[in-house]
């Protein structure tokens, strides 16, 4: 439930029409409230319009998109001439990958994440949600370059991605590890055949007095689809399948 807006408390927010007509209920003293900024203006606008188009009604059919297309075009030419290109072309589509220009393979391309590359999820390796193993291949097999730092990387959690991982830098990607001996979990296997593969590690050796607990996945591509996956995991069967994360 929304709270109520003339609820005594700290706020930040814009203030719509709809609220400024709640206000004026208030004694003047009440109301504190600040010109908003140039220097803010362009992302607290453009969070007010997102939010306000995420709550459109899921469109039904192709007329319903066409009219929703229509719509974002409006808001863009009341912008100015100066952001023309960034209207939405008719029929409304979605680019899902350039082919070479020497084949017209599909299987050239790799398939997309389950997660949507302009998406945003939260992964806890719950009952019936995609373990955060299985993403993370899916992740792999469309990068260009990985990046990982985790506190240690067990042997049962690279096991798992090691084809992922061969084929990223067989077809000339890259791969980097920054890792620690923290807790001594780290397996000399696993970091062995990471090289052999040809990642490039760095492990700190000083895992009882850095403690080491960052822990995050980068994967980049072209075309700004670079995406990240943050938080408690480290490089094991655990944390990649078992454990709730």
């Amino acid at each position: 439930m929304a709270q109520d807006p003339l609820t005594p408390g700290l706020r930040d927010e814009l203030v719509t029409e709809e609220l400024a007509a709640l206000l004026t209920s208030l004694d003047e003293q009440q109301m504190i409230s600040d010109p908003l900024r140039a220097s803010d203006a362009v992302e607290r606008l453009g969070k007010h319009l997102l939010r306000v188009a995420r709550r459109m009604r899921t469109p039904s059919d192709s007329a319903a998109v066409e009219a929703g297309t229509t719509l974002v075009n409006a808001a863009i030419d009341a912008l100015g001439t100066d952001y023309a290109g960034d209207r939405v072309s008719h029929p409304p589509r979605l680019l899902k990958g350039v082919r070479h220009p020497w084949g017209l393979s599909t299987k050239e391309l790799p398939h997309h994440p389950m997660i949507p590359l302009t998406s945003s999820e939260l992964l806890v390796n719950g009952a019936g949600e995609p373990a955060f193993g299985t993403v993370l291949k899916e992740e792999i097999r469309c990068a260009n370059e990985v990046d990982l730092i985790c506190a240690f990387v067990g042997y049962t959690g690279f096991q798992p991605l090691k084809d992922e991982l061969r084929a990223l830098i067989e077809r000339g990607g890259r791969v980097r590890v920054i890792t620690s001996t923290y807790l001594g979990a780290t397996s000399a296997k696993a970091l062995d055949e990471l090289v052999r593969l040809g990642v490039d590690v760095r492990v700190n050796y000083q895992g009882q007095s850095t403690k080491l607990h960052a822990k995050a996945w980068l994967f980049r591509r072209p075309g700004e689809l670079d995406t990240a996956c943050v938080g408690s995991s480290n490089l094991s069967d655990a944390a990649l399948y078992s454990g709730l994360e």
